[in-house]
């Protein structure tokens, strides 16, 4: 019995292949990549001093100062806190959410001149937040449980080898509070840092909207490689562009629990007091590490 010639080459080539510098690559799917973020940028807290540029499609600006801070709750699930301190007309002004398991999360905005918090519902979250061109839910990490993801091509970004990950609501529920139909993260291959996210409406080609993130590596934010001293926001649509820059930052420091209650954001001087002495902390080499 013979064999055809393209079954014995095969044959041949199996065995060659162990022998030679060839070697199964290993592909990761999306899921994989999205879980590898969240899981080098997970911390047991995190405080921010933020500087918030805001400028117009004429060029004009609007500055402002915040501080941030973020910590999970004993179940895992993560609560923010965004609160105002500058210029002084809107000093105080505040955004507290919770995340709820799963896909749910609450949303509370505090308005000093109502003197109360009101919850944000709905369409309500993918509205701007104070003027700028992030909305209140851009102002939350990535929450994998409310989007699909697809690997798309890999591609080359500022000299950076990236993932490009396209993402999409995962239910009707979550697409209709959102302002975009999908998203293309663009993901650095070696350090997992999102250094670009294309937000695109149903049927468009080009984004409408643009996060870039820089300095990931920058010495002067308490070990944070895993997140972006500078984010810009772009709306192409209005022309007009946010810019976050991370003035000060302490990880995995000791967070009262009463600053993420709703009750908190009425009494803030309590709240910023606390918050304050954390960023004047010294700072942690491993504070990057969860």
């Amino acid at each position: 019995m013979t064999f055809p010639r393209i079954a014995i080459a095969c044959v041949l080539l199996a065995a060659i292949l162990p022998l030679s510098g060839f070697r199964k690559a290993s592909y990761k799917t999306a899921d994989e990549i999205m879980g590898e973020l969240k899981t080098r940028q997970a911390v047991n807290s995190e405080v921010d001093l933020i500087k918030m540029v805001i400028v117009d499609e004429g060029g004009n600006t609007q500055v402002r100062e915040m501080l941030s801070a973020v910590k999970p709750d004993k179940d895992g699930n993560l609560r923010y806190l965004i609160r105002f301190l500058a210029p002084d007309d809107i000093s105080g002004v505040a955004l507290l959410t919770k995340e709820k398991g799963g896909d749910e999360s609450e949303q509370y905005f505090y308005l000093p001149a109502l003197g109360q918090a009101r919850q944000i519902t709905g369409s309500q979250k993918n509205t701007p937040f104070m003027g700028s061109d992030f909305t209140f839910d851009d102002l939350r990490k990535e929450n994998t449980n409310e989007f699909q993801y697809y690997r798309l091509l890999d591609e080359e970004l500022e000299g950076r080898e990236v993932y490009v990950i396209m993402s999409a609501p995962a239910n009707v529920d979550i697409k209709n509070r959102q302002d975009y139909a999908s998203r293309l993260l663009y993901i650095d291959k070696e350090d997992y840092n999102i250094l670009r996210v294309e937000f695109y409406a149903e049927g468009e080609r080009e984004p409408y909207k643009t996060f870039n993130g820089y300095d990931y590596n920058s010495s002067e934010v308490d070990g944070m490689t895993e997140r972006p001293r500078r984010a810009t926001m772009n709306n192409h649509l209005n022309n007009t562009t946010s810019i976050m820059t991370v003035l000060k930052a302490r990880l995995n420091k000791d967070v009262p629990e009463e600053v993420f209650t709703v009750e908190s954001l009425q009494t803030q001087d309590a709240s910023n007091e606390a918050l304050l002495e954390i960023l004047d902390e010294p700072h942690t080499d491993d504070s990057n590490k969860s």
